[in-house]
C-alpha cells in the first residue's frame, strides 16, 4: 500500500471516530450527569425552592412543602438520555394537580436553569479528557 493510500485510509477512519465522538461522549456523560443532575434537584427539594430557584409556597401551617418529595425522585441515564421522574403525591404539587392547585415545581420543564446547565458543563468537562485519551 502506497504512503498516500495509507494516508487516506487513516484519515478515513481519523473521520469515522470524529463522526462517533458525540455518541461516544453522550453515552460517558449521561451516567455522570444522572448524578450531578440529582444532587441538584435533591439540593433544590431540601431548600424549598423551584428549578428556577424561586421559593415554593410554604403549607398553610407556614412549614416548608414536599421535604419528602426526594424518597419519590428518581433520576438515572439510559443510554444517552437523563430521565428525571417524580410519583406519589409530589407529581400532583409539581404539576398543580393536588388539593388547593398549589404549584411546586421540582424538576425542570420547559428550560434548563443555572444549576442544570452547570451541572451539564461539569459533567462534559470531567468526561471530555477521558474520551479525548488526556487522561
Amino acid at each position: 500500500m502506497s504512503s498516500n493510500a495509507a494516508a487516506r485510509e487513516r484519515l478515513a477512519q481519523l473521520a469515522k471516530d470524529l463522526r462517533a465522538l458525540p455518541r461516544a461522549m453522550a453515552l460517558e456523560a449521561a451516567p455522570v450527569g444522572a448524578q450531578k443532575l440529582d444532587a441538584v434537584l435533591r439540593a433544590n427539594i431540601s431548600a424549598g425552592v423551584a428549578p428556577d430557584g424561586s421559593a415554593w409556597p410554604l403549607r398553610l401551617d407556614g412549614g416548608k412543602a414536599l421535604q419528602n418529595a426526594g424518597d419519590e425522585l428518581e433520576v438515572k441515564a439510559e443510554g444517552t438520555v437523563i430521565l428525571a421522574r417524580i410519583s406519589g403525591p409530589y407529581a400532583l404539587h409539581h404539576l398543580g394537580k393536588a388539593r388547593g392547585h398549589v404549584q411546586r415545581r421540582i424538576i425542570p420543564t420547559k428550560f434548563a436553569p443555572q444549576p442544570v446547565v452547570q451541572a451539564v458543563e461539569e459533567t462534559l468537562a470531567e468526561v471530555m479528557p477521558r474520551l479525548l485519551g488526556l487522561e
